[in-house]
């Protein structure tokens, strides 16, 4: 179980630091700060105002992260917020905002006809909002164009939305689908990019404020942190398994002490003795820890596959070097029972009443 957790999470590991947290993938300017709204998205406007009054921030974009599904069935993953707003605090080349209502981004599909959940999912977390809401959304073919040129570079069409929808296009309002995100855009400077970080969880509480560095950064902390832990667990597990199979070679030793003894005295050497030993102890061990590492990594290629619009990665090879050093450990614990070997089929073992 140890190692099917442990293939497991390190095949996803790879997974979960490839798909970044939203202020990568949305090729954040390093001088903006993505702030998390937390709740239903009704501190957003207050949180707007007092960030408006702050010396250094530019502008502040608000986000609505959203699933968009089509009268067709299809379904894809965007943001609500005013094109031009959003363009400002991105990074990627060549971005420009048409006069339509719908904007698609690299690999968008067009949207005329749909429904628009609110989908707080794009971080990584759900942010707690409760029911999704949705909203009914319908524009004619002609207010849908492009924000962004079709033959960008893959890291770019990678990190841009794939669909960005004016709050306009919604005639009845926004009420129902809340703010998820803020992006707050500085003029660069260090004192102004924390007196924005500051009045931002002041407005906002229990928000997650950060730069497109400390998001990246503290993503693969916590994804390096969590591998260690796993692969800790995976060690100590195989550690604890060949003890247990080093107790039950040596109870089965017991039993057997007399055949044993038998064959020492027709001559086996006593290290080809242990050696047999050892091998019945380890061919099981291998084959489950093996059969665990593969069924781990397969379900996670299942669940990794079943996420729509990303990128699969290969099985992590980590999981081969973990799964090596956990069972050399686990053999060699079994291998220190070895000496028990030659006093239990010593000679006394052969006299018989």
């Amino acid at each position: 179980m140890a190692v099917f957790v442990g293939a497991a999470y390190l095949s996803i590991a790879a997974f979960a630091t490839a798909a970044s947290p939203i202020e990568e993938r949305l090729a954040v300017r390093p001088d903006v700060l993505m702030a998390t709204v937390p709740g239903d998205g009704s501190n957003a406007g207050r949180a707007v105002a007092t960030l408006a009054t702050v010396r250094g921030v530019e502008a502040v974009a608000q986000i609505r992260e959203v699933a968009i599904e089509g009268a067709d069935g299809t379904s894809e993953l965007g943001v609500v917020a005013e094109c031009a707003s959003l363009v400002s605090v991105l990074s990627a080349p060549d971005l420009a905002c048409g006069p339509g209502r719908v904007h698609l981004g690299p690999g968008g599909e067009a949207v005329t006809e749909a429904t628009v959940h609110s989908a707080p999912y794009l971080g990584g977390f759900a942010l707690g909002l409760g029911p999704i809401q949705d909203a009914p959304l319908r524009v004619d073919p002609a207010d849908v164009d492009r924000y962004a040129p079709a033959d960008l570079a893959p890291e770019a069409r990678a990190a841009l939305p794939a669909v960005v929808i004016e709050p306009a296009a919604f005639p009845g309002g926004l009420g129902d689908l809340p703010v998820t995100r803020l992006a707050i855009r500085t003029d660069g400077d260090p004192a102004s990019i924390e007196r924005a970080r500051t009045a931002a969880q002041v407005a906002l509480p229990t928000s997650v404020v950060r730069t497109v560095g400390e998001a990246a950064t503290d993503a693969g902390a916590l994804v390096t942190e969590l591998g260690r832990v796993v692969s800790l667990g995976v060690i100590v597990a195989m550690l604890l398994a060949g003890a247990s199979l080093a107790i039950a070679v040596i109870s089965g030793l017991v039993e057997r002490r007399t055949p044993f003894a038998l064959l020492r005295l027709a001559g086996m050497p006593i290290a080809r003795l242990r050696a047999i030993l050892v091998l019945e102890a380890a061919a099981p061990l291998v084959a489950v820890a093996t059969l665990s590492a593969v069924l781990g990594m397969l379900v996670a290629q299942l669940v990794i596959r079943a996420i729509p619009s990303r990128d699969v990665p290969l099985p992590d090879v980590g999981v081969a070097g973990l799964l090596a050093v956990a069972t050399a450990g686990a053999i060699v614990v079994v291998v220190a029972a070895m000496p028990l070997v030659g006093r239990i089929t010593g000679a006394e073992a052969n006299r018989f009443e």
